[in-house]
């Protein structure tokens, strides 16, 4: 197993570039091609939920997670 870090996923990207983490999910979207988790939080998940087509976002409380299968 291989663990990546996505600086665009984080809160800190949020605040400075707010389409950082939609633009790198539609791009690994793209790409993948094995089973992937990806981590972040909650902050980040509208966006990131946006670009992978979610019509209706879900709202998560602390300690909820999401899954999305691609």
């Amino acid at each position: 197993m291989t663990l990546e870090v996505e600086p665009g996923f984080s809160e800190h990207a949020l605040e400075v570039n707010p389409t950082a983490g939609a633009n790198r999910i539609t791009a690994l979207a793209a790409q993948i091609t094995t089973p992937t988790a990806i981590c972040t939080h909650r902050p980040v998940l509208p966006g990131l939920q946006a670009a992978l087509g979610i019509a209706e976002p879900q709202h998560l409380e602390p300690a909820d997670s999401l899954v999305v299968h691609l």
